[in-house]
């Protein structure tokens, strides 16, 4: 396995002579300048909003009822989120164990042990693992789409590989969040939507947008490649192979490996043989 990977990114960096993808230079978007630039900044803030969606302690705002009455306590209205929670007035400022940082301008606190055993369960643990899923899906699609800049990838490539990549990150977000208000601390207390499930449903929306990008780019892909295909083509021509024959030389055969790639040319290397033999035994008669 690491031997065909190795082989592949060597071929891919060497002038690809692999199916999946041709170098053709830095930065020279052959998918389209202004889609490629539309969907890198795309995937960049679809990734930044999944990874605020992980990090807020105001995924959701919740308010404890009471056990007896059923009546919500207004004074239990607090922030909760996949990893912390809202920090009450001058909490985490003691210098206590937990991890305290600040996110959209408050202060959050990481879970303590006591906190986990009384909020967790088997729903919000998968909604984490759905969320960091969704996130690291998101990161390998960002970096497809910056070599998209440079490299010339197959169509089958964006249509059937980088387009479910998106695809699957914005349903393991979707999952996330309906596992979140799945959980059974939310059914027993009153549950509302905080900014971080809309930081997760902008990245979500984001994905299935960029997911139908990214299928546009591979018809583009196509297109590149059907143009560069006519060019190789061309050199078949009856004219093509004349002019090369009456001016060949030894870096012919470089060229035209550079320019078509593994794209067929026997006939063409056919002909240009029969002639530089036709050429050298017009050349011996005349020394005759």
């Amino acid at each position: 396995m690491m031997e065909w990977f190795q082989t592949r990114v060597h071929n891919c960096w060497n002038g690809c002579k692999t199916p999946g993808c041709v170098w053709v230079g830095f930065c020279t978007s052959p998918q389209g300048s202004l889609v490629t630039g539309m969907a890198v900044a795309g995937a960049y803030f679809a990734l930044r909003f999944g990874m605020l969606a992980i990090l807020s302690c105001f995924f959701q705002r919740i308010t404890e009822r009471n056990p007896v009455t059923g009546e919500p306590i207004p004074s239990t209205d607090h922030g909760y989120g996949l990893m912390s929670r809202e920090s009450v007035f001058g909490e985490g400022n003691h210098g206590g164990s937990a991890a305290v940082y600040t996110l959209y301008f408050e202060q959050c606190i990481v879970y303590s042990t006591e906190e986990e055993k009384y909020i967790s369960d088997g729903w919000i643990v998968a909604a984490r693992v759905l969320a960091v899923l969704s996130v690291g899906l998101g990161a390998l699609s960002f970096v497809f789409l910056i070599f998209s800049y440079c490299l010339l990838f197959t169509p089958l490539t964006f249509e059937r590989w980088a387009m479910w990549i998106l695809l699957h990150a914005a349903m393991a977000m979707a999952m996330s969040i309906f596992c979140m208000y799945e959980r059974y601390f939310c059914h027993e207390n009153e549950c509302r939507m905080g900014p971080g499930t809309t930081s997760a449903l902008s990245g979500l929306a984001l994905w299935l947008i960029l997911a139908a990008t990214v299928k546009y780019m591979g018809h583009q892909s196509r297109l590149f490649q059907d143009d560069n295909d006519e060019m190789c083509d061309a050199m078949d021509d009856e004219e093509a192979t004349d002019l090369v024959v009456a001016e060949s030389n030894d870096d012919d055969d470089a060229m035209i490996d550079d320019t078509c790639g593994d794209h067929e040319m026997t006939s063409y290397r056919d002909d240009h043989d029969k002639g530089k033999e036709l050429l050298q035994n017009d050349e011996n008669k005349d020394e005759r």
